[in-house]
């Protein structure tokens, strides 16, 4: 199983194994597939890593939207319509409706595999945690947007831009995150 071996945002892997599973599906006879709740097992695997995979990329791509049009209230007369634009990024739903359809495509395979076997697959039930610290970067916004003084926003505007930045010389450990 290659889906382990790399990050999660740019694994191939991933979108094989899920292409494969369904191509197994369709290769299992249908009176076997009635009690086959191993490929159920896997079928949901597949469409829940890919569901993860996908809302990794997405709460990556809503804070690096976000982060652009915050750049532009660095001038403090532009910063009240780059909280602006960044609030409305960051309202934008996490899920699409590819991961909505993986969500479904999980749960049915959970369930049948739950009714024939008596197991699940628990990442099901935990979809709702924060991959990228997109909760905490919303909160930063809301703050900013509550402070009255236009220099101190500006500096903590600053500060929230290049919090992953130590500095010419500096060094930033994002407690293990390959990359950073």
């Amino acid at each position: 199983e290659e889906n382990l071996q790399a990050p999660l945002a740019a694994n191939e892997g991933i979108e094989r194994y899920y292409r494969l599973v369904h191509s197994a599906g369709e290769k299992i006879p249908e009176n076997l597939m009635v009690r086959d709740h191993r490929w159920r097992a896997h079928l949901q695997k597949a469409a829940l890593d890919k569901y993860f995979q996908e809302k990794l990329r997405r709460e990556s791509d809503l804070q690096q939207r976000a982060t652009q049009a915050l750049e532009l209230g660095l001038n403090p007369e532009k910063m009240k319509e780059a909280l602006s634009n960044a609030d409305e990024i960051l309202a934008e739903p996490i899920e699409t409706q590819t991961m909505l359809d993986l969500l479904q495509e999980a749960r049915s395979a959970g369930e049948e595999t739950d009714r024939l076997f008596g197991a699940r697959n628990v990442g099901y039930f935990n979809r709702e945690i924060d991959l990228t610290g997109l909760g905490w970067f919303k909160q930063q916004v809301k703050d900013l947007a509550k402070i009255s003084d236009p220099d101190e926003r500006v500096e903590n505007m600053k500060e929230l831009l290049m919090y992953e930045y130590p500095g010419d010389g500096g060094f930033y450990d994002n407690a293990g995150v390959e990359g950073k």
